[in-house]
Parts: structure tokens; C-alpha cells; sequence
């Protein structure tokens, strides 16, 4: 058996072009969200005035208003109440994301991974909801593979 040697320095046979690829259109930049002084906080003609509340406010929204200071509450404890439950939102949040990622995994195709376990997710609940109405699911699987 003759082994056959490639010349490294000989020419290497050139690749037809490549087809330019359609250009996209450019992504229209996203609208700055400006937020807004929680009423109270300024007068008629937008002068601050002093504003202490007795209770975190059921229609405060932080991505609405601007931030509420320390010194707009009347005690402290009621200041890091909410501070707490903010960060409350944000640990309950990250668990989530947490869960996800354990779920998926490093697998190159995320997004893929998370339409399936989406997919098994409402698989699972029309399994329930059938069983409710006394509908047999595995006889239907078993019917639809075999005929």
C-alpha cells in the first residue's frame, strides 16, 4: 500500500464566492422609559415639597415612578420593608432563571431546550385536563401509534 503525500506549498484549488447575504434592516433603538415623580413628591409647578407617607404605597411602581428616598417615609422600618420586598422580587426572579438553567443545561441550543420543556409543560396539563373529563390518554397514544 502506497501512501499518497500532499504537497503543503502546492496551490489550493479557490472557492467559488460566496452570495452576499441579505441585509437586515437596522433595529429601531428602544424608547428610553423616563419615570416619573410619585405624586406627592412635587407641587403644581414641580418644586419638591416635604412628603412623608405612614405606608409603602399599594400604587407605587418602580418602573413608572422614581425611586422613593429614605426620607419620604415616616419610619424607617417602613423604607426597608420595601427595600425587602423588592429584593425579594429580585432573589424569587433569580431562582427562576436558576431552575431554567439547571433544567437546560449548557446545551448550545437554549432556546430550543426551553421551547421543549414549554412543550412538556402543556403536554402535561392537557393530560390532566382530559383526565378530569374520565378520558383514557394512554388508550388514545396507544390507538394513535398502532393504526
Amino acid at each position: 500500500m502506497s501512501a499518497t503525500k500532499v504537497n503543503p506549498t502546492a496551490a489550493k484549488p479557490e472557492k467559488a464566492p460566496k452570495a452576499p447575504k441579505a441585509e437586515k434592516p437596522p433595529k429601531a433603538p428602544k424608547e428610553k422609559i423616563v419615570r416619573v415623580e410619585y405624586p406627592g413628591l412635587t407641587d403644581a409647578d414641580g418644586k419638591p415639597v416635604k412628603f412623608q407617607t405612614a405606608e409603602i404605597p399599594a400604587d407605587y411602581s418602580r418602573k413608572i415612578h422614581t425611586d422613593l428616598k429614605r426620607k419620604h417615609f415616616a419610619s424607617e422600618d417602613l423604607y426597608y420593608t420595601m427595600m425587602a420586598n423588592r429584593a425579594k422580587a429580585h432573589m424569587e426572579s433569580f431562582l427562576l432563571k436558576a431552575e431554567d438553567a439547571k433544567k437546560v443545561g449548557n446545551v448550545a441550543d437554549k432556546k430550543r431546550a426551553k421551547k421543549l420543556l414549554k412543550m412538556r409543560e402543556q403536554m402535561a396539563e392537557l393530560r390532566k385536563q382530559l383526565e378530569e373529563q374520565n378520558i383514557d390518554v394512554d388508550a388514545l397514544f396507544a390507538a394513535a401509534s398502532a393504526g
